[in-house]
């Protein structure tokens, strides 16, 4: 998490907030949210990692489309591809790109 400058401690505190949410389908919305849109791949990859945990029924309503927002501007091939599968599983619709 080198060269992230002052907000490096908050990125590194996400990555654990988000491995506890793990276990807590649902809640933490907000914080998985904003995983999503982090400039730390770690913390996206989290966000990616909380959602694939969490039963589907217990998706907050706005999570496949903020999933889907994600996966477009996803600039890590293999996170990308990731988010990709986890979207169609989510919508049943083919991912962006495909």
């Amino acid at each position: 998490l080198g060269g992230l400058g002052p907000d490096r401690g908050a990125h590194r505190s996400l990555d654990h907030v988000l491995t506890g949410l793990l276990s807590f389908p649902g809640l933490g919305w907000e914080l998985v949210a904003g995983a999503l849109e982090s400039p730390v791949v770690r913390n996206r990859h989290g966000a990616l990692e909380v959602l694939g945990a969490w039963p589907r029924e217990r998706w907050p309503e706005q999570a496949p489309a903020a999933l889907a927002r994600a996966c477009e501007r996803e600039v890590c091939a293999d996170l990308r591809l990731e988010m990709e599968q986890l979207v169609r599983g989510a919508d049943g619709a083919a991912a962006p790109g495909s």
